[in-house]
C-alpha cells in the first residue's frame, strides 16, 4: 500500500493527541498485539532512532557529538511512555 507523505502529515496533523498520550497507546497496543520479543524490540527500536537522530544534530563529516542534556530529556520520556527500562 503506497501513501504519499502528504497523506500521512495530514493524518497526523488530525489526530488530537499530544506526543506522550500517543506513545503510550503505541505501547498499548504491542502490548496487546504483539509478541513480548516483537514489542520489546520495537520499543527498543525506537529510542535507537531518537538517539540515533540526537546524535546526528550536531554531526560533522567524521564526527558525531553526544546527545545533549536538551535532547536527553525527550528521549526519557519516550522511554517511559513506551515503558521502556533504562
Amino acid at each position: 500500500m503506497a501513501v504519499g507523505f502528504s497523506t500521512i502529515f495530514d493524518d497526523y496533523n488530525k489526530d488530537k493527541r499530544d506526543v506522550l498520550q500517543g506513545l503510550r497507546d503505541v505501547a498499548s497496543v504491542l502490548a496487546t498485539n504483539a509478541t513480548s520479543d516483537q514489542s520489546a524490540n520495537f520499543r527498543r527500536a525506537m529510542l535507537v532512532i531518537g538517539t540515533d537522530v540526537a546524535e546526528a544534530s550536531g554531526t560533522t563529516l567524521f564526527h558525531r557529538d553526544p546527545v545533549s542534556n536538551e535532547e536527553k530529556a525527550p528521549l526519557v520520556m519516550v522511554a517511559m511512555a513506551l515503558d521502556v527500562k533504562l
